[in-house]
């Protein structure tokens, strides 16, 4: 059809097609992105989504990106009683974040056949519980550079939650991503096509 229409085009045309379906490419054929800031909101759109696609004639093998969810300890910082002690919210995250921090790569180590990463971790919180979290005491620095010793759970509550294997990121928003396979003998086109108007 393409070459028909174009018969009368000054250049040269080459026309190829290929009967390989998306899957073979690397991608699970069909891709829905939900992009937002909420994770909260991101987890149950896209439990919504993967259950509309479920639905839709020629797919399989449908997964939302929650099935190696792992549970979390969310610490949620109150901005008043961090402010009581003279502090930002950012600097409780920040004296958390360091105690909770994972390994570093300190260097590596190469060899004629391979390079080793070599880790420096600190003992002290290798083996860090969540009831370890929650008596968690932070040295923090003050605006005024005074040092004060405050109770994580005087400035902070604490919730148990689903927490993401890893959080997608593309142009500085986050996004899951629902995927399908198509289902033997059915057409990627139409599928697609299917999933669009559902």
């Amino acid at each position: 059809k393409i070459e028909e229409i174009t018969k009368d085009l000054d250049g040269e045309l080459t026309v190829s097609t290929s009967s390989m379906d998306m899957s073979a490419l690397g991608s699970s054929g069909i891709v829905v992105q939900i992009k937002g800031k909420d994770l909260d909101k991101l987890r149950e759109i896209a439990g919504d989504v993967k259950e509309i696609v479920a639905g839709v004639e020629g797919t399989t093998n449908v997964l939302d990106g929650t099935e190696d969810s792992t549970d979390e300890l969310r610490v949620v910082v109150d901005r008043e009683k961090a402010s009581a002690h003279g502090l930002t919210v950012a600097q409780v995250y920040q004296e958390l974040a360091g105690k909770l921090s994972e390994a570093k790569t300190a260097t590596v180590l190469s060899t004629d056949t391979n390079e080793y990463d070599v880790y420096v971790k600190d003992a002290a919180n290798e083996s860090m519980t969540r009831d370890d979290v929650r008596n968690m005491t932070l040295e923090v620095t003050k605006q005024d550079g005074t040092t004060e010793q405050v109770k994580l759970s005087d400035v902070a509550s604490f919730e148990n939650a689903k927490g993401l294997q890893a959080i997608s990121r593309k142009e500085q928003s986050r996004y899951m991503s629902v995927t399908a396979e198509i289902a033997d003998g059915d057409n990627i086109g139409l599928v697609s096509s299917r999933v669009k108007k559902t």
